[in-house]
């Protein structure tokens, strides 16, 4: 498993300037793990934009699917996958301390992966699998 170096990030957020370590705890990070920091990292190499920028687009990207899902409405990323809403029905359950009680109706986010993104990760390994799966 490839380690690296934490990254000490100067940015200035309404006017404060602002010094962050990422994944502090070893001073170091799992290369493996994919996060907003890492997402904003390669979409830097890529495009040459500063990493404010960079995290601004990020930012709006994920607020633009909360706001769409908070409305009701399907995000269908082409070549991804979907984002939709699904409507859980309230239902009543006995607990083991002998009450019932009553789950109420609620919203869950379900994403749907295309076929082009199961197919390109069906094949791979898997990592860090308990011992009876």
């Amino acid at each position: 498993m490839e380690q690296k170096q934490a990254d000490f990030v100067n940015c200035s957020i309404n006017g404060t300037k602002l010094l962050r370590l990422f994944h502090k705890w070893n001073k170091t990070f799992n290369a493996d793990m994919a996060n907003k920091f890492e997402i904003n990292r390669l979409v830097r190499e890529k495009s040459g934009l500063s990493w404010r920028e960079t995290a601004e687009a990020i930012d709006s990207f994920f607020e633009f699917i909360k706001d769409a899902l908070r409305e009701g409405e399907r995000v269908e990323i082409r070549g991804f996958g979907t984002f939709e809403l699904r409507v859980i029905p309230a239902k009543e359950c006995v607990t083991l301390k002998g009450g019932r009680k009553i789950i109420p109706a609620h919203a869950r986010v379900v994403f749907k992966p295309c076929e082009k993104l199961r197919m390109s990760v069906w094949n791979v390994e898997i990592k860090n699998t308990p011992q009876g799966a």
